[in-house]
């Protein structure tokens, strides 16, 4: 018995590790998709436009994390369909985080229900109390569940009557949850009771928040025993996206006034959030633009609403070098032939060479400077690979190529 009981356990531990590769795995793939996007991630794989820019090493790993999460030794013939659904927001039992108690051992996840909640159970650390405590030490909710139900246990055939109440850690009540704080009281033959506590559902994207519920006595004061107090993680569903320039290099003409530059939010468009946009020079360009003399410079934060993906941020050019002057001072204007007519300069011999002319007419190299997003927000929000836009000032329509030309 005891040697069936052992290769169960080992079994399980096998399962519970093969599960954590997975997760990793997902995770791993996820992190890729907040740096560039979900299309990227899998063009890695199938080919396309939108993975040129990834190195082979990049791919290959994203390669090795799809194998693992979709466990399969070839992806050549898994649907774009299932590539896809391994990037989307894991299950309540995905997202679960398997974590090591006691001596090194593993928690086990238990699935109630219709999967909006999870709850842990093993060994606790600490000595549990000897009448009273939860049956789960750490619970998981997601937030559209919008509620959570907790268990307590009662060890002993006595009556007994205890407080219960929640304590706010990152999640904060009343607008994350309901807090509760009542006295409940069990009867002789009653062994468990559940209590409920609401979670409250938003449009808004937030980081995972806990909370923390307790048992104590009549005055409030918590009971001895590790299984008298237990976490409680609220899971947001929600997607706030990532943030990227729509291009990475554009050109401009240097007669325009403005620069236009789109930036997008993609994969998800949930809450407000934002991020710092600012202009800066570039060092290592032998023609780069100046701040003042070529673009004035910017700094500022760029927010986005619920459910707005996209801005169109637009950075000045500085005109100084631009205007001609036609002011009543200029000479070229003011100095006229005896006629009255507008003196234009010498008089050019129709058979001189058109050399200086062509050197004139000779195209003035480009300028160049960046427009660089980052310093995201709220915690949790990712800017793209794509967080740095060229802007190349050219002289004329001849140098003017669009963007995705370049």
């Amino acid at each position: 018995m005891k040697e069936k009981t052992a290769e169960a356990t080992a079994e399980e531990l096998l399962e519970i590790e093969s599960e954590q590769r997975r997760i990793a795995a997902k995770a791993s793939l996820r992190r890729h998709v907040q740096l560039n996007s979900a299309q990227y991630v899998i063009e890695c794989v199938t080919g396309g436009i939108h993975s040129l820019k990834a190195s082979p090493e990049e791919k290959e790993e994203i390669r090795r994390n799809y194998r693992i999460a979709l466990q399969v030794d070839s992806l050549d013939e898994v649907p774009i369909p299932d590539l896809m659904a391994v990037l989307e927001n894991d299950s309540l039992i995905e997202r679960m985080k398997y974590r090591t108690k006691g001596e090194g051992k593993k928690t086990f996840v238990r699935v109630k229900g219709s999967r909006t909640q999870s709850e842990s159970s093993g060994v606790t650390k600490g000595n549990p109390n000897a009448k009273i405590g939860f049956k789960s030490t750490m619970y998981s909710v997601t937030e559209s569940s919008g509620h959570v139900e907790i268990t307590i246990v009662k060890k002993v055939a006595e009556e007994m009557a205890f407080l219960v109440k929640t304590e706010d850690d990152t999640a904060v009540a009343p607008d994350d949850y309901e807090s509760v704080e009542r006295i409940i009281t069990m009867q002789k033959g009653e062994r468990e009771c559940k209590i409920h506590i609401n979670i409250i559902d938003d449009e808004i994207w937030e980081p995972d928040k806990d909370f923390f519920v307790y048992i104590c006595d009549e005055n409030g004061v918590k009971k001895e025993g590790s299984d008298t107090s237990c976490k409680v993680t609220i899971l947001d569903e929600d997607n706030p996206g990532v943030i990227g320039f729509e291009q990475t290099r554009i050109k401009v003409r240097k007669m325009e006034q403005y620069a236009f530059i789109r930036v997008v939010r993609a994969d998800g468009s949930d809450g407000d959030v934002n991020c710092m946009i600012q202009t800066k020079t570039v060092d290592d360009e032998d023609n780069a633009a100046k701040e003042f003399d070529d673009f004035l410079p910017e700094e500022r934060v760029l927010n986005f609403k619920h459910n707005e993906n996209e801005q169109m941020v637009q950075i000045q050019l500085s005109q100084t070098a631009n205007v001609p002057d036609e002011s009543p001072n200029n000479p070229a204007i003011n100095e006229g032939s005896k006629d009255g007519s507008a003196n234009t300069g010498t008089k050019k011999d129709p058979d001189a060479s058109d050399e200086s002319s062509e050197a004139q007419e000779e195209p003035e190299a480009p300028k160049v400077f960046q427009v660089i997003l980052d310093r995201p927000r709220p915690e949790g929000v990712r800017v793209s690979r794509q967080n740095v836009c060229y802007i190349e000032i050219v002289a004329n329509d001849d140098q003017l190529v669009a963007a995705d030309e370049i």
